[in-house]
């Protein structure tokens, strides 16, 4: 209206903002607020050239009301009836259906709009008018990539606010951080709003600033040092996660979604936590769910009210669903609408966003389909086609379900030899964790051979091989601490059957 850019009719208005507190506060004894109400609107009148914008009119709606006095609402719309004042009142859709609605005379007083939320250039736009006024009040100044971080961080992970009011709000808490860190005048950059967004969302850092292309770019070589023995399904979640890259992905679907069949202790949940410390920044940003907990009636309910609420929390995570096989067909069909659409609404209304997150099912479904046509020489690919042409899949799954996934993995048998590689990794994970203690861990080959020999089982993969060193080794180390038999840089090692000798440190 400054401008002169509306309509010829509103040129000469003059647009006055009230706040509905200064209203109703103050009204003290009956009929206050009321008569406060009618000396504003007989100003605006005599005014004549006033267009008035009540914010939050919704908290209008009732005030004053008191046995036989009429609300300061009622007031308002018989004024606006006879078309003495013109108004503008703002609320949000929430409270418009809550309050404003239900009461069709007041609503047949106004006309009705609908404002979307802005477009990312359209939110870019408003920060650039706003950036001056947040410029001189810390005394910083933003670049041009600071302002697009804002609205493109915020979009992506804050999913339960709107532009261009979530980014304004991480715009000013940027500008405060760069304020405190920094002598005079100082630049706002992309880093300090990742950081500020961050926070907000429990979202490392590196996450943010860091292409996704770097981190994939290695997540073959992180997962094949944790994961031994599938490196075709291994290989299979990599490719699978590069065409899930931000650029080139559907953005209303998790960023991917994968099934991990196979039998037990052969490394699918060992996989989920490698992706989730690799792509995610740590191995415990995961939501883990035991699906044979949703196998009755109230499996729904329950699902309902845990998942979109951890995953507000957590948006940016791992989803893992184990043992997805043993869910009840209502379940299934609820993670139908999440792989292909990216977002769930709970009981209350509220929508949960699984677009930043990544979701991956486990099942020892087909188990031992699997191992037969493992033991016959198929191929990882090999071996998933068959159990869908062969309609073993689909004794579990609908098939529309697997057909949600990007991918589906087939984790086979573990061989002695990938065994080999899996002990040598629990030792030393084992020679990590007596690391703070000032000890050493090392072992001999022997000592290995023998651990697998023992602890081989085709079914049961590397969990078996698991309890012995728990039992063999672990248990040992236990007693020998306890005991005071060890001390700081010591040096304990593994010998063949199952001896734990010790080397004093004096002697090395």
């Amino acid at each position: 209206m400054t401008a002169e850019d509306v309509p010829l009719s509103l040129q000469d208005k003059r647009l006055v903002v009230t706040d509905p507190g200064a209203i109703v506060a103050g009204g003290g004894a009956a009929g206050g607020i009321e008569q406060k109400m009618e000396q504003l609107i007989r100003e605006i009148i005599m005014a004549g050239n006033v267009i008035w914008c009540i914010e939050d009119l919704h908290t209008l709606l009732g005030a004053g009301s008191t046995g036989s006095s009429i609300d300061i609402g009622k007031i308002l719309m018989n004024y606006i009836s006879q078309g003495y004042i013109k108004v503008i009142g703002t609320t949000t859709t929430k409270e418009y259906q809550q309050y404003i609605e239900r009461q069709e005379a007041f609503v047949r007083r106004f006309q009705v709009v609908r404002v979307s939320e802005l477009s990312r250039d359209s939110a870019i736009l408003v920060l650039e008018g706003r950036a001056p006024f947040v410029e001189s009040k810390y005394r910083v100044y933003f670049t041009y990539a600071a302002l697009a971080a804002c609205v493109d961080l915020t979009e992506r992970f804050i999913k339960d606010r709107h532009l261009p009011a979530k980014a304004i709000a991480v715009m000013e808490e940027a500008a405060i951080l760069a304020r405190e860190r920094a002598q005079g005048t100082t630049l706002v950059t992309r880093e300090h709003v990742a950081e500020v967004v961050a926070e907000k969302t429990n979202v490392s850092v590196t996450s943010l600033t860091e292409t996704e292309a770097q981190k994939l770019l290695l997540l073959d070589q992180t997962l094949h040092e944790r994961v031994i023995g599938q490196d075709e399904a291994v290989t299979a979640i990599a490719r699978a996660l590069r065409r899930s890259r931000e650029d080139v992905r559907d953005t209303t679907r998790p960023i991917a979604s994968f099934l991990f069949m196979g039998p037990t202790g052969v490394g699918k949940t060992e996989t989920a936590k490698a992706i989730a410390e690799t792509y995610f920044g740590a191995s415990d940003r995961m939501i883990r769910l035991d699906m044979s907990e949703y196998q009755d009636a109230n499996a729904l309910e329950k699902l309902f009210v845990l998942l979109p609420e951890a995953i507000r929390q957590m948006p940016f995570a791992i989803v893992l669903l184990d043992e997805f096989e043993k869910a009840s067909p209502e379940v299934h069909n609820v993670f139908l609408q999440v792989l292909d659409d990216g977002r769930l609404t709970d009981s209350q209304g509220r929508t949960a966003d699984f677009t930043n997150a990544m979701v991956i099912a486990t099942s020892n479904a087909a188990t031992n389909e699997i191992q037969q046509l493992y033991q016959a020489g198929r191929t990882h690919d090999d071996i998933r086609d068959q159990l869908m042409e062969d309609g073993t899949l689909q004794k579990f799954f609908k098939v529309e379900l697997l057909n949600r996934f990007d991918h589906v993995a087939i984790f086979t048998p573990l061989e002695p030899h990938e065994l080999f590689q899996v002990c040598e990794l629990l030792l030393r994970k084992l020679g990590q964790q007596l690391a703070p203690k000032g000890l050493t861990l090392r072992w001999t080959t022997d000592a290995v051979v023998e651990l697998v020999k023992q602890g081989y089982h085709p079914q049961f993969g590397a969990r078996p091989l698991r309890r012995l060193i728990q039992n063999r080794v672990e248990d040992g180390i236990a007693e020998l601490l306890l005991k005071g038999e060890v001390k700081r840089r010591d040096v304990i090692e593994l010998q063949a059957g199952g001896e734990l000798k010790i080397y004093p440190a004096e002697r090395m």
